[in-house]
């Protein structure tokens, strides 16, 4: 009986330290999506920063490697990666996929658990308040 006391007290712990070092800093994130022409990143980019859905966004140049119905696919395609805040993911998740020319648009998230105190506030004034 004690041990099952110890051990749930145990996983109280590690809950505590897990939200208190990890959840608690998981306010901003990085929105992640591709697209094969620069007009489109340049459209995608454009549209979701006049909503306010991200602060800023990032394009850059990459080589894809995939698999696509059944082949092995390389193709250029352009990264648009938007700063934004962790409450605007399920928003900026739908308007990508809304204004998306991909059948199956990467859209993923990863967050930001650590930065600058005031970059960190710049993100939090230049997105849309919810």
């Amino acid at each position: 009986m004690m041990g099952n006391l110890i051990f749930f007290l145990k996983l109280d712990f590690l809950f505590i330290f897990y939200y208190t070092f990890f959840m608690r800093n998981l306010e901003f994130i990085i929105v992640i999506t591709t697209t094969d022409k620069k007009e489109e990143a340049e459209r995608l980019t454009t549209e979701v920063l006049r909503e306010r859905l991200a602060a800023c966004a990032h394009i850059i140049e990459i080589e894809s490697f995939y698999w696509w119905k059944g082949q092995l696919e390389r193709s250029k395609e352009y990264r648009v990666e938007f700063k934004t805040k962790l409450t605007l993911l399920e928003v900026l998740k739908n308007k990508l996929k809304s204004i998306h020319s991909y059948e199956v648009p990467e859209i993923v998230a990863l967050p930001l658990i650590d930065g600058g105190e005031e970059y960190f506030k710049w993100l939090e004034n230049e997105t849309l308040k919810n």
